[in-house]
């Protein structure tokens, strides 16, 4: 569960990306802010449960 959570903050910078081309700024910041913590979380995971 901890590398699933990890993927979906990784494939959700594609979405920051994306907004940040569309000129949605507001949206790929509140995008980015959320996926960096989705990250955390499941990188600190990944890494607990060695």
């Amino acid at each position: 569960m901890s590398w699933v959570t990890l993927a979906v903050g990784v494939m959700s910078m594609g979405g920051v990306v994306a907004l940040a081309l569309a000129n949605q700024a507001e949206a790929a910041t509140a995008l980015g802010d959320t996926a960096a913590a989705v990250c955390a979380v499941g990188g600190s995971l990944a890494m607990h449960r060695r």
